[in-house]
């Protein structure tokens, strides 16, 4: 029998409906960990707030009743920690510790424990208080921010995000971090506390905005020479430049279709699919996507609109098809992603009975792995259900002293381009392994395809080191298999065929290195219908249902019936923007893959092969309904104004135009804000007493709430709230790219932090993933293409003479 790679681990979570907590504790239990969720008797709020997300993030786990809330059940959980490896608390700073169950207790208890805190904004500072509700956090730092001022030109304000990309992100760092930390133990003997912000677990949305703020606000600039009159350089001509990378056009059945064309020829396959090709010899045109004006951009892509509009998607399905650099799909359902011809190719999609529900179909195991594969076979558990005592912790014998960072040691070697592969690697270094680039002589187009010049890199290139070279020559091929010959990792985010065609497929370089960890990071899988197309974020997500969990109301093909395609460009299309999370969820599914590859080369010495697809990776975003089931319950979905989703849990325009997001949803906390409002009445009025009685007057308690918001500034109703425990809080009124940048109390508490690029001097970044109380994370800015290929080489053993012969014949490149 096959063992999975987390066998013999035990791992305690506590969370009380916390959807982070719960996804760490599924990528742990689908890789063989024994994962026992902690409830109270009335059972984890999960199972009755979001059914379909119990059945995906609790499947393989076992449940424990224990009543925190008693000092019996205190002592029950303290026993419990005594005998585990891992505890994932998912609780607010200093809930843990007024239960009896935080770090410092437990490790009196458990020296080898390793101990995950997952909350808002980290244990400390102003925001600590802030709780960890998705769409409060959202809210706080900015991504709501799509309205302001009117930007999509129909209502001004901050618009409500329907997406948990903050509790995924900070599941994926939570499960990676946990797993570092049991390789630090692995040397030490002794285990540590972690700690995630769900703000942390957004960052890897932020693709390259942060740097793009800092580049056209003037805090950073490239360098150059101060001009003789003592006045400063002349800054170089603006960053963002007129395009057209994606848009959404409508057909003539009403469906919606996302196509990504980030390059010249990808664009004019899209054009000659639709039988407008000739447009592209029209100078204004002739650059596309890029454009010279917002007005050739806007006319651009209404002659996509007008031509789509005539024909259903049926039809243009066929001849999308038939142009295989053409990057498109369909807006689905969550529900419907799971029946995509690539999913089900990639065996992405499993069938689990569930003795209640019957048999559930859901997303799959997180990547494919070939010497431990995933095998999921059980539903999530009964409350109570178990499978007897605890035999933990793992025994460990120390091998050394403790590491400067988690992953030290380890060293990656990156094949791939953009973010959605980039990105998980960029996390690697910043949890301590050595992150090795590998780059042509121009470079990953990330360093030139958004904005000035590296700004829109910055981010992905973070902690890396970059080796350019020619793959084409034999020389420059050498150069890298020597190099592979010694690391741990390889990962490649191109399309299949790419690396087999520059000797960097797996057979290649496994026979040179047996040990080496492989993962292919595919788009849409290394086989199958759709294996050799393009694809990129806004398809992945589409694919997955982010568009229609964001406007589901307003995806309704009938909506667009009789509209003209200016009608459906001003009514609809405004209310379909949705944060673009496809490349970020990806890259968070192969972290999460890598981590537990490296783990287990780490225990072993043994490498493997493994697969990830963008596809799969964004079903497991969205996998509480990416869910089929006999009498499946309909999401909350936002109410057409994307205002929230009840009066509860909902946006509110303050005094002076600021807006404040209010998250109340349970009984107890709609007391405490009533009471901190000064507003008893609505606990005692029958028409808002109680859940089921404010859900049947909706429309009522958010007039009420309306009124009430408007009588104080939006600033002063968090001071007052947060303060008593409510989680509401004052929405940013710019992007989440400003508020990383200009927030001081981010900066204050390490969730922002500075570094110094080679390019542009001190920067601000985001500060590091996961928090390691004994081995922090390593903090760097990025490389420059080519950068270290001198002291690689080096390293590698060639002379000084031969790097300088192979660079004459342009088989490597030297900065």
């Amino acid at each position: 029998m096959t063992q999975s790679i987390l066998d013999g681990l035990t791992v305690l979570e506590f969370g009380a409906g916390s959807t982070p907590a719960a996804l760490a504790g599924v990528i742990l239990a689908d890789s063989g960990a024994r994962v026992i969720k902690v409830e109270p008797p009335e059972g984890d709020r999960m199972r009755t707030a979001a059914p379909s997300g119990h059945l995906f993030y609790n499947r393989g786990k076992e449940s424990l009743v224990a009543d925190l809330r008693t000092a019996e059940g205190q002592e029950q959980a303290r026993a419990l920690t005594a005998a585990a490896d891992v505890v994932i608390s998912g609780f607010a700073p200093g809930t843990a510790e007024r239960f009896g169950i935080g770090y410092d207790e437990l490790r009196q208890l458990n020296p080898l424990l390793v101990h995950c805190a997952i909350n808002g904004f980290g244990s400390e500072g102003p925001y600590a208080k802030i709780k960890a509700y998705e769409q409060v956090v959202q809210a706080k730092a900015g991504i709501f921010t799509l309205g302001y001022g009117g930007f999509y030109g129909y209502r001004p304000g901050p618009i409500y995000c329907n997406s948990s990309f903050a509790s995924n992100g900070a599941g994926h760092l939570a499960a990676s971090g946990i797993l570092a930390a049991l390789l630090v133990r692995e040397q030490t003997g002794h285990g540590q506390s972690l700690e995630v912000p769900l703000y942390n677990g957004i960052s890897p949305s932020d693709y390259y905005g942060t740097m793009t703020w800092l580049w056209d606000n003037g805090k950073v600039t490239l360098p150059s020479t101060p001009r003789a009159d003592g006045d400063e350089p002349t800054r170089s001509a603006p960053s963002v430049v007129a395009s057209r990378f994606s848009y959404m056009p409508c057909t003539k059945d009403g469906r919606f279709v996302y196509f990504t064309a980030m390059l010249p020829h990808q664009t004019r396959a899209v054009c000659r699919a639709l039988g407008i090709e000739k447009i592209l010899d029209e100078e204004r045109f002739a650059k596309a996507p890029l454009f010279g004006s917002a007005e050739d951009a806007e006319a651009y892509e209404d002659a996509i609109w007008q031509v789509f509009r005539t024909k259903t998607y049926a039809e243009w399905d066929e001849l999308l098809r038939n142009e295989l650099d053409v990057a498109y799909e369909l807006t689905r359902t969550s529900e419907e992603g799971l029946d995509h011809p690539q999913v089900r190719h990639n065996r992405e999609v499993l069938t689990l009975q569930d003795p209640t529900v019957g048999p559930v179909e859901q997303v799959g195991p997180i990547a494919h792995f070939d010497v431990t594969p995933v095998a999921v076979t059980r539903s999530a558990p009964a409350l109570g259900e178990h499978n007897g005592p605890l035999n933990g912790p793992s025994p460990v014998t120390p091998s050394g002293g403790s590491p400067e960072y988690p992953l030290a040691g380890f060293t990656v070697v990156e094949f791939g381009y953009f973010f959605a592969m980039p990105f998980a690697t960029q996390t690697l270094a910043a949890l301590g392994a050595r992150v090795i680039k590998i780059e042509d002589q121009r470079g990953d187009p990330m360093r030139s395809a958004f904005g000035a010049p590296e700004t829109g890199a910055a981010r992905v290139m973070e902690g890396k080191e970059s080796i350019s070279v020619n793959l084409r020559t034999p020389e420059g091929r050498k150069v890298i298999h020597d190099l592979v010959s010694r690391a741990d990792a390889f990962v490649n985010g191109f399309r299949s065929g790419i690396a087999e065609r520059n000797g960097l497929d797996y057979d290649t370089l496994s026979a040179l290195n047996p040990e080496l960890v492989y993962l292919h990071a595919t788009g849409y899988g290394v086989d199958g219908p759709s294996s050799t197309r393009p694809v990129f974020a806004q398809c992945a997500m589409s694919v997955a249902g982010a568009i229609n969990r964001q406007a589901g109301f307003w995806m309704d093909p009938e909506l667009t019936t009789g509209m003209s395609v200016n009608e459906a460009q001003v009514v609809i299309m405004p209310r379909l923007r949705a944060m673009v999370d496809g490349d970020s969820n990806a890259a968070l599914a192969c972290l999460s893959a890598l981590t537990l590859a490296l783990y287990h080369k780490r225990r072993t010495g043994k490498g493997q092969y493994l697969t990830t697809s963008m596809l799969g990776s964004n079903l497991w975003a969205y996998a509480d309904d990416a869910i089929r089931y006999e009498g499946k319950p309909p999401l909350p979905a936002a109410d057409p104004g994307l205002n929230g989703i009840q009066a509860s849990y909902r946006l509110y325009q303050a005094a002076g135009g600021g807006w404040v997001f209010l998250a109340a949803p349970r009984q107890s906390e709609w007391e405490r804000f009533a009471a901190a409002a000064g507003r008893p009445d609505l606990v005692t009025d029958d028409r808002f007493a109680t859940p089921e009685s404010r859900a049947a007057n909706d429309e009522a308690l958010v007039a009420e709430l309306e009124t009430l918001f408007a009588g104080r500034k939006a600033a002063e109703w968090e001071a007052a709230m947060v303060e008593q425990g409510v989680a509401c809080v004052e929405c940013f009124p710019e992007t989440m790219s400003e508020f990383t940048a200009t927030d001081p109390v981010l900066k204050e508490t390490g969730l922002v932090t500075e570094v110094d690029h080679p390019l542009f001097g001190r920067i601000l970044r985001h500060g590091l993933p996961v928090r390691f109380s004994e081995t922090p994370g390593r903090l760097a800015a990025g490389c420059l293409c080519g950068e270290q290929t001198r002291s690689i080489m080096t390293e590698l053993g060639y002379p000084a003479s031969t790097i300088e012969d192979l660079a004459s014949k342009e088989a490597v490149f030297t900065r």
